[in-house]
C-alpha cells in the first residue's frame, strides 16, 4: 500500500481505501434491543470533494455521487472489519449483523457488536474512549469520470488539477480504523 495516498494495488487487483474522520463519519455505539451493543455511522459522504494526495504536484481531488453503492449492496457480501485487517471481521452483509444503505448522507453502516470476540470487545472499548480516528471502505472503482479544472494555488497562481466523480464501486469491506 502506499499509504501517503490511501491506494493499494497488487498485480491481480486494485482496491482503493478512503478514510473518513470520526466526526464526519457520524460514528457512534448505541444499545440494542438485545441488551447488545451496535456500531452505527457512515463510511463515506454523497458528493464532498476530498483532496486524494496532493492534487496540485501529485494526487487530484475526487467525490462519489449518489446512487455509487446501489448495485454493490444487493450483490456483494461485505465485512465489516477492524484496520482493514481480514482477520478481524467484526461483522458481515450476509450473516444478517451487518446493514449497509445508502442515506441522505452517503453509506450508511449498522453493525452487531458481538463482544465475546476479543477484538470487537477492544474495538467497543477504543470507540467509548475515542481512540478509533474514523471509518473507511475498500472498493474497486466500476465506473467514473475524470476532469480538469483549473483552481488557484496557495500563491494565488492558476493550477490545473484533475478531478474524479465515482459513479459506481464493487463494495469489498468497511472499517473501523
Amino acid at each position: 500500500c502506499d499509504w501517503s495516498s490511501d491506494v493499494c494495488s497488487s498485480d491481480l487487483v486494485h482496491i482503493e481505501r478512503r478514510q473518513l474522520a470520526t466526526a464526519r463519519a457520524g460514528v457512534v455505539l448505541r444499545a440494542a434491543a438485545d441488551g447488545g451493543q451496535r456500531f452505527v455511522g457512515h463510511a463515506a459522504v454523497f458528493d464532498v470533494r476530498a483532496a486524494i494526495g496532493d492534487p496540485l504536484n501529485y494526487g487530484f481531488y475526487e467525490s462519489i455521487s449518489r446512487g455509487a453503492f446501489a448495485r454493490t449492496l444487493t450483490t456483494s457480501d461485505v465485512r465489516m472489519l477492524v484496520d482493514h485487517d481480514p482477520a478481524k471481521v467484526v461483522a458481515r452483509s450476509t450473516a444478517g449483523t451487518l446493514g449497509l444503505s445508502e442515506d441522505h448522507v452517503g453509506l450508511a453502516v449498522d453493525a452487531a457488536l458481538d463482544t465475546r470476540l476479543s477484538y470487537v470487545s477492544d474495538l467497543a472499548v477504543n470507540l467509548s474512549l475515542r481512540n478509533i480516528s474514523g471509518m473507511s471502505f475498500g472498493f474497486r472503482v466500476t465506473g467514473d469520470d475524470w476532469t480538469t479544472e483549473e483552481i488557484r494555488g496557495a500563491d494565488g497562481q492558476p493550477a490545473r488539477v484533475d478531478v474524479r466523480t465515482i459513479h459506481e464501486v464493487e463494495l469489498m469491506e468497511v472499517s473501523a480504523v
